[in-house]
């Protein structure tokens, strides 16, 4: 079984019949949780380009270069993660 769903089974079977979320109410705390990373990571993401955009009008340091690849890096793996709760988002409204 996939984590995910193991996941969304213990937390309908853990809690009582009445207290249980329903595959509708997880899909949409996925959904919020999905809104409200995406719109920070485009702003650092964005911030990044700009800054990388502004070593090459100005030909920054090289120290500065490579903190802004770590952190154009793990934007993208931050987007990939985002990725994966669409997917599972999708595999719940199956």
């Amino acid at each position: 079984m996939p984590p995910y769903e193991y996941a969304v089974q213990t937390m309908t079977t853990d809690k009582s019949k009445e207290d249980a979320l329903s595959v509708e109410e997880v899909g949409e705390h996925i959904a919020k949780v999905h809104h409200d990373l995406k719109n920070p990571l485009s702003i650092i993401a964005g911030n990044a380009q700009f800054v990388m955009e502004l070593h090459r009008a100005l030909d920054l340091d090289s120290d500065v270069v490579s903190s802004i690849k770590d952190i154009q890096e793990a934007a993208h793996d931050l987007e990939t993660a985002l990725d994966r709760l669409v997917t599972l988002r999708q595999s719940l409204s199956a």
